[in-house]
Formats: structure tokens, C-alpha cells, sequence
């Protein structure tokens, strides 16, 4: 009954290692700003929040949809950063157009969510 799923970036991936990854990566302080779930603000742990995400559906699709967007967040970053020109000793080039610097990350360019509009805070 086991099917393929080539085209599902969630297909073999736990909700432990999504809840690690995006831990790890953002660190659970961003990770409460970025995805407003109680489990990730008061207390966290990976075993707690497990247990919370694994019990309420649409926290878990919130999460689920939080990592999607990481993903295509990094392949953006990834494909920004190997698509600029190494550096070249020209007149008059600017500090803007050093490759040294990576492109800035999603938590610093205003993003809030990952459909681009601001996140609802909810009480649990």
C-alpha cells in the first residue's frame, strides 16, 4: 500500500525531524514569532511539542506548511548565492554587488509567514 511520492517534499520525512530541523535552523525563540503555536513559546522541547502537534491537527498543518516554505526558502537562498559572479577587482564596483555577502535570510526580510501575510496569534 506504500506508494511513491517523488513530487511530495514531505513524503519519508518525521514530524520529529521537521520539528528539529526548523529548532535547530531558527531556534525555538523565532520559531514561536514565526509559527504562533503556545508549544514552541512556553517551555519548549521537541518532546513536547511532538506530543501537542501529533494530538491537534491544524497545528501540525501549520508546522507542516512552516517547513515547506523553509525548503523552498533554502533553495531560493541556494540558487541566489550560486548565481552571483565571483568577485572582480572593477572600478567603481559597489558593496551591493559582492557575492561575500549571502542574501538576506527570511527571518530578516519581513516575512511573516509562510503565505507572506502576518500570523495570527492564537491563545491556547
Amino acid at each position: 500500500m506504500s506508494q511513491e511520492q517523488p513530487k511530495n517534499p514531505l513524503h519519508g520525512v518525521t514530524l520529529a525531524q521537521i520539528v528539529t530541523t526548523l529548532s535547530e535552523h531558527y531556534g525555538w525563540e523565532e520559531l514561536g514569532k514565526q509559527v504562533v503555536i503556545r508549544c514552541f513559546t512556553h517551555e519548549p522541547s521537541v518532546a513536547s511539542s511532538l506530543k501537542f502537534l501529533r494530538r491537534t491537527p491544524w497545528a501540525r498543518e501549520k508546522v507542516e506548511s512552516f517547513y515547506l516554505w523553509h525548503l523552498r526558502d533554502l533553495r531560493r537562498q541556494a540558487r541566489a548565492f550560486a548565481g552571483s559572479s565571483p568577485p572582480q577587482a572593477e572600478e567603481g564596483a559597489s558593496d551591493q554587488d559582492s557575492p561575500s555577502s549571502p542574501p538576506p535570510r527570511s527571518d530578516q526580510s519581513g516575512v511573516t509567514s509562510p503565505s507572506g501575510t502576518d500570523t495570527v496569534a492564537k491563545a491556547l
